[in-house]
């Protein structure tokens, strides 16, 4: 079972003697990316609205600003068929880290990842499961939530090891499902700092690192 942490209880001290940080963004995946812009928000709409011209039940993948972020845009899932896909073939480290805002609804994600053959694994996590499940190539696992903006570190190559006893390789794809928010969302070599993130990353950026961004 994976529990979530709130970004409070994140991790918040940088090393004393830090190595370079190892991440691979993938939402935002750079400094200068509009949300609005972004090719997994618009392939989420445009598959929303494939689903909503066939009569099926539809929800919505929408930019908002959240005031618990000091009113930076975010995206919010809601509703049947509503997700965001990332696809990447250089996420080699072995964490994925979502700042994500979950309702009192259902919320999952799918992972899929590689080991150094090129097989393919799947993991899906949910809130809504309460056991593990392991079938061939899949793994079905439960995700604790709590209230408000959490930080999910998802430990792939411990859980790739674990579960089918495979070396882990590299994340491929993330799909986030409905119904949530979502803030950031990267790979990583370990559970960074706020502070140790490139300024993009951050949950809070000091008016000096939003000066030099914007300056850039």
């Amino acid at each position: 079972m994976l529990a979530t942490q709130s970004p409070q209880s994140s991790p918040a001290r940088a090393p004393a003697d830090p190595a370079p940080v190892d991440v691979t963004p993938l939402f935002p995946r750079g400094v200068y990316e509009d949300i609005d812009n972004c090719a997994e928000v618009i392939a989420a709409q445009d598959e929303l609205e494939v689903r909503r011209r066939a009569g099926a039940p539809t929800g919505a993948c929408v930019i908002v600003e959240d005031d618990q972020l000091e009113n930076q845009p975010c995206v919010d899932l809601s509703g049947p068929g509503a997700s965001l896909n990332f696809r990447s073939r250089s996420c080699v480290q072995p964490y994925v880290v979502l700042y994500v805002k979950v309702s009192s609804k259902f919320f999952g994600m799918r992972l899929n990842v590689i080991d150094r053959n090129e097989k393919y694994y799947t993991f899906n996590l949910s809130n809504r499961r309460s056991i593990v499940k392991v079938d061939g190539c899949t793994c079905d696992l439960p995700l604790v939530v709590g209230e408000g903006w959490q930080y999910v570190a998802v430990p792939l190559a411990e859980l790739t090891r674990r579960c089918f006893g495979a070396d882990y390789y590299a994340c491929v794809q993330v799909r986030v499902h409905a119904s949530c928010r979502l803030f950031k969302l990267y790979a990583a070599a370990r559970a960074y700092a706020d502070v140790e993130l490139p300024p993009p990353l951050r949950l809070l950026v000091a008016d000096d690192d939003e000066a030099t961004v914007n300056d850039a």
